[in-house]
């Protein structure tokens, strides 16, 4: 069974959708969703470019187990990485 028809499954019929349920903040299965499907899929926002306001500047964010680091570059552009091959990032 997957992850959504387990979750499908344990949502409680009384859920009026107003908010989500409690067992929604503590749930592994649910946490793993949520990265799948909406933290890796859509566009996040990893922080404002003021928060590198210099050439060289720079820092990371990490968001559903992945890093990315963000700096601004010498002709004053601001660029993101993230690091698709551990092995040859490290």
């Amino acid at each position: 069974m997957n992850q959504i028809a387990k979750l499908n499954d344990a949502r409680s019929n009384e859920w009026d959708r107003r908010g989500l349920p409690a067992w929604t903040y503590h749930s592994p299965a649910m946490l793993e969703l949520e990265k799948q499907e909406l933290f890796r899929k859509h566009w996040q926002i990893a922080g404002h470019v003021n928060d590198v306001p210099k050439a060289g500047d720079f820092f990371t964010v990490d968001i559903a187990d992945d890093r990315a680091i963000i700096m601004r570059g010498d002709d004053g552009v601001v660029r993101a990485f993230h690091n698709l091959c551990r092995h040859r990032g490290s």
